[in-house]
């Protein structure tokens, strides 16, 4: 028995190193290069169960939880891609179930629902129903594709506002650079031509594909990424350089993907996050400087993949924000609303193919899947992800509140909270935003309580967020005679 503390205490130990975080990314990239995905998976639940049994705070669960899906290295269709690992794959989301339960039960968890426990609970009920008036609703898919993003955001929510219990900033940001990094060596991989389906797809349809994702999820999740990783260049002030180029690699990344509402967010958001790090920054020389270096990456990229460059050109200015038939699906979107107002149209409702249809716009296919219920509920669900980001919390806050601003501005132009790659790091970036506050709170609570205390023993007398005595009171009284 003292043999497995001693190993736990050092599991937990090496569990929130860098070393863990970088073993977590190896398995995560070398699974899809390899076309080992089932392999990958599993070893990352490994990594959950390790976290869930041997630490009391699980916040190191996340990093394989948040990296999951990028190990898909086939491209992923529900109906094609091969049973087995979809299987096996359900089964170690119910395992990782069960190890937070077992965490739960051993650390005797006091359970709290967090802010957005209703909100997530009414999206899913409004696409449960989403349909229910049109005949030709497909429920045999839509329910499944529900459960699965709606049911697996709660419940990555859930366990993250009641299993993570400490606040680590940069450990918690390093977990996105991670992200990040995996994202950046896939599309290298892809570039150089060492994924053939990849190429062949690129050349056809003009995108990025790799597998778990094409060039509109790659380069929105890079916006969420990039942002933490400006974080890490201002508060680690030993790599600040290193942190300042994978930073702006990222952004460069997100050129490479393709995505044309990726780019357009990320150079609308790039002068003011500049602006904002350059401000918060205690070694601004360090930043600038380095700055430098991405830009000679960025002009040598610019002249090896000069054909790409000009084909992802083309199709930003080509017929701007839409074009792809964008305006012809967003008002398709409002038809289908007024079709069926109350609880919209249905996910699956196409006939021919039984297809879920993308309206490209999220706050539209709120609308128009799941009618003014869906609408509504995204609604209030983003005015409180703002509301949380912008009045109070720690600095990574503010840096998250850029990469979900990015984020946002992306999924008006197409449908990020409808794929379990984004949904996840979007949960996991709100849970921890809002922790952030809670300990804001807790924090200014336990001051007060201290200060009144203090008070009370020495005669002092509280005033707002300060402490006066009584001789700094009698004299701020005679200043107000005089």
């Amino acid at each position: 028995m003292d043999k497995l503390r001693e190993f736990a205490k050092k599991a937990d130990i090496f569990l929130h190193t860098d070393y863990y975080l970088g073993i977590v990314a190896f398995i995560v990239f070398f699974s899809w290069v390899l076309h080992i995905e089932l392999v990958g998976m599993c070893l990352l639940a490994v990594c959950v169960i390790l976290t869930l049994f041997c630490c009391d705070d699980a916040l190191p669960a996340f990093a394989p939880v948040i990296t999951f899906s990028f190990t898909m290295s086939g491209f992923f269709n529900p109906d094609t891609y091969p049973k087995a690992i979809i299987v096996i794959f359900i089964c170690l989301v119910i395992l990782i179930t069960g190890g937070f339960v077992w965490f739960f039960i051993k650390n005797k968890v006091k359970i709290k629902l967090g802010r957005f426990f209703w909100f997530f609970c009414a999206m899913l009920i409004a696409f449960l129903l989403s349909g229910i008036a049109n005949p030709e609703t497909d429920f045999s898919r839509s329910i499944p594709l529900t459960v699965a993003l709606g049911g697996g955001a709660f419940l990555a929510y859930f366990f993250f506002v009641n299993s993570v219990t400490k606040s680590d900033n940069i450990y918690f940001a390093k977990m996105f650079l991670c992200v990040g990094i995996i994202i950046m060596l896939e599309l290298f991989v892809c570039y150089m031509g060492y994924r053939a389906e990849a190429a062949e797809y690129m050349d056809v349809k003009g995108q990025i594909n790799l597998g778990w994702g094409i060039s509109n999820n790659i380069g929105s999740i890079l916006l969420l990424t990039v942002a933490m990783t400006f974080y890490l260049a201002v508060k680690d002030d030993k790599y600040v350089i290193l942190y300042t180029i994978l930073a702006y690699l990222q952004y460069i990344s997100v050129f490479f993907s393709m995505s044309r509402g990726s780019i357009l967010c990320a150079i609308a958001v790039l002068p003011f996050i500049f602006a904002f790090t350059v401000k918060v920054s205690k070694k601004r020389k360090a930043f600038l400087l380095s700055t430098i270096v991405p830009i000679v990456i960025f002009m040598i990229l610019l002249i090896v993949f000069h054909e790409e460059v000009v084909q992802v050109a083309e199709r930003i200015t080509e017929l701007g924000t839409y074009s792809s038939g964008r305006d012809i699906r967003f008002k398709l979107a409002i038809d289908d609303f007024l079709a069926f107002p109350i609880f919209g149209r249905g996910v699956f409702f196409t006939p021919e193919t039984g297809a879920m249809y993308w309206y490209h716009n999220t706050f539209l296919q709120f609308l128009g899947s799941a009618g003014i219920i869906g609408a509504l509920t995204y609604l209030a669900y983003s005015y409180m992800k703002f509301k949380v980001l912008i009045v109070k919390g720690d600095l990574i806050n503010k840096f998250i509140l850029f990469g979900l601003i990015m984020w946002t501005g992306y999924s008006m132009l197409d449908c990020g909270s409808f794929l379990i790659s984004q949904v996840m790091l979007v949960v996991v970036l709100l849970a921890y935003a809002e922790k952030n506050v809670w300990d804001k709170n807790k924090q200014a609570v336990t001051v007060c309580a201290d200060a009144v205390a203090e008070s009370k023993s020495d005669g002092s007398e509280i005033i707002g967020n300060t402490v006066k005595d009584k001789s700094s009171k009698q004299a701020d009284d005679n200043t107000e005679i005089n």
